[in-house]
């Protein structure tokens, strides 16, 4: 639970994280008190900034006069003293028409939504690919390929196509055959789960048992992938923050990125999450993430499918900004999903 601070703290601790995310060098006691609402002398400001510091919301630089805020400042000050904040009705609408010009195409819709999060938050987007509790058939095509081998063409609800080469133990049928079997199971298929296709084949034989063994294993096989489909954009503008200047701090930030388990620990988590969640200097859950924060929105529903909309940066990040930004996109991407499960 944060202490509770004076006005007068809660405004120079607002006044040092706002003017910091935007100088990126320490905050001096002279440029606060300039900014008080009443008349006040440095020295006092000094003292204040002081009594902050001993609290763990600001910390002194060795090389400089100034504060600037730590992981714990960060937080008291987006859950208590930040501004609520929207994107504008110009960029809302820009970035909508943005998505009604794109193909109704999962991919493109995830590439999409990482540039347009990354173009507006001016950070590093990270997107999840909308992900089932458990797949559903949509739709199945057999085709004939050569005398005995057929591919299976199967399509599920959530968009994933997956295509499989399947031998037969004798001449496969001709295509005009395979496309009847093909209406056949997709009659008898639609809106089937893993489990329900199973349920089918004690009374299928032959080719047709084949394709259902086939077609229940794939789903299966997705229902328990582990891996999450994440799509990035905007890296470049993280690593040239002067934070990551410093070859350490760039490459500890790309070993998270690239091989840590937290960043998709805290996605999954987020996918069955409400609203929007802020994790600052990984909340001291994660070590790997001391250096940055995350903003993330889950969008989808819990019924259909969910994926996440997220925003990495510096701890020194405008979060009005990114916070805004991932939950006026995640809105946007609901009507994905909805299109997908329609």
């Amino acid at each position: 639970m944060p202490i509770d601070l004076t006005g007068r703290q809660q405004f120079i601790l607002a006044q040092v994280v706002q003017n910091y995310v935007t100088m990126a060098t320490p905050i001096g006691s002279e440029l606060i008190a300039q900014r008080m609402p009443m008349r006040t002398s440095s020295a006092t400001v000094r003292n204040e900034m002081a009594a902050l510091e001993e609290l763990g919301y600001l910390m002194h630089p060795h090389t400089s006069a100034g504060r600037v805020p730590t992981a714990k400042g960060y937080r008291y000050f987006v859950e208590r003293l930040m501004e609520q904040s929207d994107l504008t009705e110009a960029e809302k609408r820009t970035i909508q028409h943005q998505f009604h010009q794109a193909h109704l195409d999962l991919e493109q819709w995830m590439r999409l939504a990482a540039a347009v999060v990354s173009h507006t938050a001016q950070s590093t987007a990270l997107v999840t690919a909308p992900k089932s509790p458990q797949s559903y058939f949509k739709h199945l095509e057999l085709l004939a390929i050569s005398e005995n081998l057929i591919l299976v063409l199967l399509v599920l609800r959530d968009g994933t196509v997956k295509q499989q080469m399947t031998a037969t133990p004798q001449p496969a049928p001709a295509q005009e055959e395979l496309s009847v079997l093909s209406a056949q199971l997709n009659a008898h298929l639609a809106g089937l789960n893993a489990r329900g296709v199973s349920a089918l084949m004690a009374e299928a034989h032959g080719l047709e048992a084949q394709v259902l063994d086939r077609v229940a294993t794939i789903m299966y096989q997705i229902d328990h992938r582990g891996n999450l489909e994440i799509y990035r954009d905007g890296l470049s503008l993280m690593l040239q923050q002067p934070e990551f200047k410093s070859g350490s701090h760039a490459e500890r930030l790309m070993h998270m990125l690239e091989a840590g388990t937290s960043m998709e620990r805290l996605l999954d988590e987020a996918a069955t999450a409400n609203g929007v969640q802020i994790v600052i200097g990984g909340d001291e859950r994660w070590s790997d993430m001391r250096d940055v924060s995350l903003i993330l929105a889950r969008y989808g529903g819990m019924a259909e499918a969910t994926g996440v909309v997220a925003v990495l940066g510096p701890l020194r990040m405008s979060y009005g900004r990114a916070i805004s930004t991932v939950r006026f996109v995640a809105s946007v991407m609901d009507g994905l999903v909805e299109w997908i499960y329609k």
